[in-house]
């Protein structure tokens, strides 16, 4: 990923207050780059992986 996109990533995040559209423009930016095909981003709470 080139550093253009990097920072146009960024930019799009500090203009969003919400974790939900945070998330949501990420992967947008993730995904409009040309060698990207899917977007895929998981959200693990504490305990979720291992319980102990």
């Amino acid at each position: 990923m080139c550093a253009d996109a990097l920072q146009s990533i960024s930019l799009a995040m500090a203009q969003v207050r919400s974790l939900g559209l945070l998330i949501a423009r990420i992967a947008q930016g993730l995904a409009a780059q040309p060698d990207v095909a899917r977007v895929r981003i998981w959200l693990i709470a504490p305990g979720d992986i291992c319980g102990a």
